[in-house]
């Protein structure tokens, strides 16, 4: 006896022909093309380097003296911030353009600058001293343009919750399936259970330093949710709200991924291109649209809109 192995895609039309000689022997299934499973389209994200001058002012960062007390001259020293979390950049001239891409850097992983020349300093809602430490030790940070990321600004990241949070119960599951570093997990109410990915491991290190875990009621887990909803088999989120990079319609790729997890009478709340509502369709879900909200992300003059769209 003889085994040959037959690729689907030449069978189903080999058993069409048996299936006209022998119409009886060959059942109808076997007689159609088989379903092909959709893939999963990749996209290059790219890390950037920094130069070392940009490194060393990033590694020689102190904290900020939150207590006051008493100068070397012998006057009282009032604290420039009550926030633990701050640092400045140690004393010493320092080259502009190397500056001026450390506090670049700062602003990405979620630094707020205070004051101005040598009296600034930088406020974090976390201890960002790991953090800093993993982007010297690799000395790259994501590119923002293969990453897309661009944080989500504070107004539209309440509005985003104001909407996901309307008809909400304490024991609903959340999502955030490309959470950055948390410019929209940050505002989820505390009572949910809030699961993150994000494809970056520095903004995962964000996650984490800001109390984000890999199990617990607010969770993260870096890997790329395109590629996990592909397969995804797991019973379903109830509220879904992102972000999503917008290039080479990716959008449209993540707001089609959110569908495929969602549970039964759940809601997705999206912030999305302004052209979003010309182009997404939706299929047992129904869309609600809200905006557009223009100049909103810092760098960019690029006007969206937020879709709100109810699974039926």
């Amino acid at each position: 006896n003889g085994h040959l192995e037959v690729h689907p895609e030449i069978a189903w039309r080999l058993n069409q022909i048996l299936a006209h000689l022998y119409p009886s022997a060959i059942p109808s299934e076997f007689r159609t093309a088989p379903k092909r499973k959709a893939k999963v389209k990749e996209y290059t994200l790219m890390e950037r380097p920094l130069p070392f001058a940009v490194l060393e002012l990033l590694r020689r960062m102190r904290s900020v003296n939150t207590r006051g007390g008493q100068g070397r001259s012998g006057l009282k020293v009032t604290p420039k911030t009550q926030n633990p979390h701050s640092l400045e950049f140690d004393y010493g001239e320092k080259d502009k353009h190397a500056l001026a891409e450390a506090e670049r850097v700062l602003s990405a992983i979620g630094g707020a600058k205070n004051g101005e020349g040598i009296s600034s300093w930088w406020e974090f809602d976390y201890h960002p001293g790991e953090v800093i430490n993993l982007v010297c030790i690799s000395g790259c940070i994501p590119d923002a343009k293969s990453h897309q990321f661009y944080p989500t600004p504070e107004r539209l990241a309440k509005k985003v919750i104001e909407f996901a949070s309307e008809g909400a119960e304490a024991t609903m599951n959340w999502l955030e399936p490309s959470a950055g570093t948390g410019g929209i997990a940050d505002y989820v109410p505390d009572d949910a259970r809030l699961q993150c990915y994000e494809v970056s491991k520095l903004h995962v290190a964000v996650l984490e330093a800001k109390g984000f875990t890999r199990t617990g009621p607010r969770s993260v887990e870096c890997l790329d949710f395109i590629k996990l909803a592909s397969e995804y088999k797991g019973g379903g989120y109830n509220r879904i709200v992102m972000n999503p990079p917008f290039d080479q319609g990716r959008w449209l790729a993540h707001v089609d991924a959110a569908a495929a997890v969602t549970a039964k009478h759940s809601r997705i709340v999206a912030i999305l291109p302004e052209g979003a509502p010309k182009r997404l369709q939706l299929p047992g879900f129904a869309l609600q649209w809200h905006g557009p909200y223009s100049n909103e992300f810092a760098g960019t003059s690029i006007s969206v809109m937020i879709l709100v769209a109810d699974k039926q």
